[in-house]
């Protein structure tokens, strides 16, 4: 990957273990101070101590890339346009804390009402753009502001579509060669009669001619849907454990019904036994 913008707009200040906290060395941000160990820079991140949180005020427009520190060096704005609900979030304070300390960062946190009401070229301006969907967010919106501002966008835009079709997640990780469980989709939505065909049985459902004996997973294919359900054989019992959105402490409920939904579209996948041991899979920062 190339660092050329972080080479023409940042000089650092390199924080040495066996030095005290005020003797550090001024460095300028090229090739022959640093090499290309990109690693070291942000290192600086993870070493620096936790200060308070002071991000600049989102509805200053004012705030420009051009803006430079008391020693003439670039100030870099690092702009964090997401919902309320993830920005205020305690991983997200921990990671802007460490970007805050970080001497020519500038972060710009963008108002949850500016994103939903204000258009675009009324946002704040920024040279690096972290920007990410969850429900409710306005993603067509921040690819605009990419497109008009051309910061250097850490989180690929385009690809969160993607991710919000469990179908399309499937395919890339198929495609790329990552081991998933076997898998079928049952398309109601399609045209086409074989991609929805399904045949069920006590302990078994065949879909589009792939056969899945229970227990094997249910899952709607739009991501934003956590109604996943499990579907038990008679000799457990049978029965199905339905997962949700976590609502107190409880993320499901066991239901005695054991037949598949009949309206929506589906993926059928074998179930993976982890022993009892909860396995999430984190796909956003």
């Amino acid at each position: 990957m190339e660092w050329t913008w972080l080479k023409d707009w940042w000089r650092l200040r390199k924080w040495r273990k066996d030095r005290r906290p005020s003797e550090v060395e001024s460095i300028c941000f090229c090739d022959e101070c640093i090499g290309n160990d990109i690693v070291g820079v942000f290192a600086y991140l993870s070493e620096v101590s936790h200060g308070d949180l002071e991000l600049c005020d989102p509805s200053d427009i004012s705030l420009s890339p051009q803006d430079m520190d008391d020693d003439g060096g670039k100030v870099v704005i690092v702009g964090v346009c997401a919902m309320e609900k993830k920005t205020q979030s305690k991983p997200m304070k921990e990671i802007l804390t460490r970007l805050q300390e970080f001497e020519y960062i500038k972060v710009i946190v963008f108002a949850e009402d500016v994103i939903l009401q204000k258009p675009v070229d009324e946002w704040p301006v920024c040279d690096c753009l972290i920007s990410f969907h969850s429900k409710g967010f306005p993603l067509d919106k921040a690819i605009q502001y990419a497109q008009l501002h051309n910061p250097y966008v850490i989180n690929n835009l385009h690809m969160q579509y993607d991710i919000q079709d469990r179908r399309k997640v499937y395919s890339t990780l198929d495609s790329e060669g990552i081991e998933i469980p076997r898998y079928a989709v049952l398309d109601r939505d399609s045209s086409n009669p074989n991609d929805h065909e399904l045949v069920e049985s006590e302990d078994h459902v065949e879909v589009n001619g792939i056969t899945f004996n229970k227990p094997f997973v249910e899952k709607p294919v739009s991501a934003e849907d956590h109604n996943i359900y499990i579907y038990y054989p008679t000799s457990a019992g049978g029965g199905s454990q339905r997962l949700f959105r976590k609502i107190g402490s409880r993320s499901s409920v066991y239901s005695p019904e054991s037949r598949v939904r009949k309206t929506g579209s589906f993926i059928y996948e074998d179930f993976m036994p982890t022993d009892g041991t909860d396995v999430k899979s984190i796909n956003k920062w």
